[in-house]
């Protein structure tokens, strides 16, 4: 019975794919994606040994191939249609959430994903003692071979099946479809192995069932990129939707639409809406500067990765100009030689190459799909003035931590600019062992300047949280002066006043939400909340006055020296906890 061996590695294939599906999916969802995550893998595994165990009970006389026709029927039900439970229970408990039912909606959210992540487990938790089973009824093919021989070339197939899904998901599928599509062919696969066996015993009965199983799935795969759709514009779009049951959840056409692309790294969503509205462009013009021969057709794009929001294209200015002239206004010398970490959308490089002085600039990402948008794509390349083909630019496509582990070259700043540290991979880059390397690759006097996320001025305690773990990070890996600044804007200009009814208060609930957060660091002792003034003329926002805003409250941050808060990768603190049991929404 030689093949049980390769059918062995088919399942096998299937099952590690379905358990990495299952946490890609909860994991896109949940805010904090590492503890999700692990814990979704985690009940996935615990499912199989109680399969296994369910498997051993005395009691069932069928023949071990009739049971595993079932489990195979089973689990391409359930495993094809998981992916679509978690994001229908994300939805309905993003609706909860929104209608005052927010422990509810946590509960239903994660109550049907760890369900789903169960249920699928068991089933795959069956099938490598029915195929041990199997080969113990027919003879192997090699006479001489012995149960144990036979048990280790099972789980040999069983390993090096799980290898090839561990292999083939980052891979080839993320890129190539999306999750719920995935789902849904790996289903097909568990069964077509039905079928097999079916033919493979001769026996007639059960076919019509395994082929209805066969079609619906097929209409399935064929219809989940509509399906995915309707959840996607759900998740960026449901803001404009009443809050009651029929009118949230029935399909519409939303004012707007989202391209999405995928690289082995990420989702790349570039949200657009056809009317930023009265307010928001009022608000905008009151504040930037208009360029020029500006795109309008970008005018409400926004970018998410992951789900996880990067800009606004109406408002990166505000962001991204603070992130690179307020540094350059608080060193004693203009910068010539510049390392951008992150970034591959060029717009905070934009901003770095507006200084002559500027000789150099080396940027590093790890996405070449990003890279290649922002170079390529018309309107894209013209936000960022076509930087990232600027002669002045080295584009590095590579992982920013290998990089200033491994790289010799001196640079005046460094900015490191990375999504949210949600996950465990992604902390590394705010690790003290990082800003170490960094440090290393600091000319004399060097200044790095990183995003803070989450550090916004609001005196919180999740904000001293995240300032405590980034303050005393940069302490150990040999920074000496910590300077905290924000993209801050002031809240008496007259035109923005109107815009919001000349309530004060309301205009500051739209500028906190437009406040984002850094961090200065030198390995020297120096004073950087003074300043020089503005070094270029060809800025939209930064003024004289609001680079004073942004440093103005650097003095109420102090480091308070606790190792408990160093994050490194032997011990990292972050994700933190505080969102652990949060959905994650686009808005």
């Amino acid at each position: 019975m030689t093949f049980i061996y390769p059918f062995t590695f088919v399942l096998a294939f299937c099952a590690l794919f379905y358990e990495l599906l299952i946490a890609r999916a909860v994991s896109l969802w949940a805010v904090n994606n590492a503890i999700w995550y692990a814990l979704a893998v985690g009940i996935f595994i615990g499912g199989m040994g109680l399969g296994a165990w369910l498997t051993g009970l005395a009691g069932n006389k069928e023949p071990a191939w009739r049971r595993l026709l079932k489990v195979e029927s089973g689990l391409a039900l359930a495993g094809g249609v998981s992916v679509l439970a978690v994001y229908c229970a994300a939805l309905g408990g993003l609706f909860l959430s929104l209608t005052g039912n927010d422990l509810l909606g946590r509960g239903l959210f994660f109550g049907v994903a760890f369900l789903a992540s169960l249920g699928v487990g068991i089933g795959a938790g069956m099938e490598l003692p029915l195929l041990m089973l199997m080969a113990e009824e027919v003879p192997a093919g090699k006479p001489a071979s012995t149960p144990g021989e036979k048990v280790a070339r099972i789980l040999l197939a069983d390993y090096a099946g799980s290898l090839a899904a561990g292999l083939v998901f980052p891979l080839v599928i993320l890129p190539a479809m999306s999750i719920m599509s995935a789902a849904v062919l790996v289903a097909l696969i568990n069964a077509v192995a039905a079928l097999w066996l079916l033919w493979h015993s001769r026996a007639r009965s059960g076919r019509k069932r395994v082929w209805l199983l066969v079609f619906l799935l097929t209409a399935l795969y064929c219809i989940s990129p509509r399906i995915e759709g309707y959840f996607t514009a759900k998740y960026y779009f449901s803001f404009q939707d009443a809050l009651t049951p029929v009118e949230f959840f029935k399909p519409r056409i939303y004012p707007g639409r989202v391209e999405r692309l995928r690289s082995p790294y990420q989702v790349i969503d570039l949200v657009t809406a056809d009317d930023i509205g009265p307010e928001a462009r009022a608000l905008g013009a009151a504040y930037i500067k208009p360029e020029p021969g500006q795109n309008k057709d970008l005018e409400g794009a926004v970018l998410f990765l992951n789900n996880d929001f990067q800009f606004a294209v109406s408002f990166e200015r505000i962001y991204h100009e603070a992130f690179a002239h307020i540094p350059v206004a608080a060193q004693e010398r203009a910068p010539q030689k510049v390392l951008i970490l992150g970034a591959g959308d060029g717009l905070l490089l934009r901003e770095v190459l507006k200084y002559p002085s500027v000789k150099e600039v080396v940027l590093v990402d790890i996405d070449p799909l990003v890279l290649a948008i922002f170079r390529n794509v018309r309107a894209l390349a013209d936000l960022n003035h076509n930087s990232l083909i600027d002669p002045r630019v080295r584009v590095v496509k590579g992982d920013a931590y290998q990089y200033v582990r491994r790289s010799r070259e001196q640079f005046d700043m460094v900015f490191c600019d990375f999504p949210n540290p949600d996950d465990f991979d992604l902390a590394k880059l705010y690790s003290r062992e990082f800003y170490s390397f960094v440090r290393a690759r600091l000319a004399s006097g060097g200044l790095l300047i990183i995003d803070a996320p989450g550090l916004a001025n609001e005196r919180s305690r999740d904000e001293r949280k995240v300032w405590d773990i980034l303050s005393n990070s940069l302490s150990a890996a040999g920074y000496r002066s910590l300077t905290p600044f924000f993209s801050r804007l002031e809240d008496s200009d007259p035109a923005a006043l109107a815009a919001v009814g000349s309530e004060v208060e309301v205009l500051r609930g739209y500028l906190f939400a437009l406040t984002a957060g850094f961090i200065m660091a030198s390995a020297e002792e120096r004073d950087l909340t003074t300043f020089q003034p503005l070094k270029t003329n060809d800025l939209r926002v930064m003024t004289n006055e609001r680079l004073r805003l942004g440093l103005a409250e650097a003095g109420q941050y102090d480091l308070i020296a606790d190792l408990a808060n160093v994050n490194s990768i032997v011990h990292p603190v972050f994700p933190l906890r505080r969102d652990a049991g949060r959905i994650r929404t686009g808005y």
